[in-house]
């Protein structure tokens, strides 16, 4: 398989309409997709429809470069890292930027000095469903 998931990057109207989503959360699930919801809106309901549907699903907690300027994304990151302790995990997500990029090079080393591993999703998925 080419994916594992999908996630949403625009489409806060998509991800609002909980009809849209349903018929959407029917599809993944016959595709065995998970979904990421980046939280475009307050008003998302990709949760509840993934959840009613079926599938593996996780909410973003930090998108780490609304703004391109490396002081922003450290505060970001480190709203992560403190997220993470708290919760046992993090979902950080990040535009592919050249400065995004940049960022997490520098930061990445701040991983293993506070404790904390770095997974992909379906790795994430898979320790949830054990644990």
């Amino acid at each position: 398989a080419w994916a594992s998931g999908v996630s949403n990057h625009m489409g806060s109207a998509f991800t609002a309409d909980p009809e849209s989503m349903a018929t959407f959360a029917s599809l993944l699930k016959s595709r065995r997709l998970f979904f990421l919801d980046s939280v475009t809106t307050s008003r998302s309901v990709a949760v509840q429809a993934a959840l009613h549907a079926g599938i593996p699903v996780i909410r973003r907690d930090v998108f780490l470069d609304t703004g391109i300027r490396p002081e922003e994304m450290h505060l970001r990151w480190k709203k992560a890292l403190s997220i993470a302790k708290e919760k046992g995990k993090a979902v950080l997500v990040c535009h592919g930027r050249r400065e995004s990029l940049r960022a997490i090079l520098d930061l990445v080393p701040d991983l293993e000095k506070e404790g904390i591993r770095a997974v992909t999703l379906d790795e994430l998925f898979e320790r949830d469903r054990t644990s």
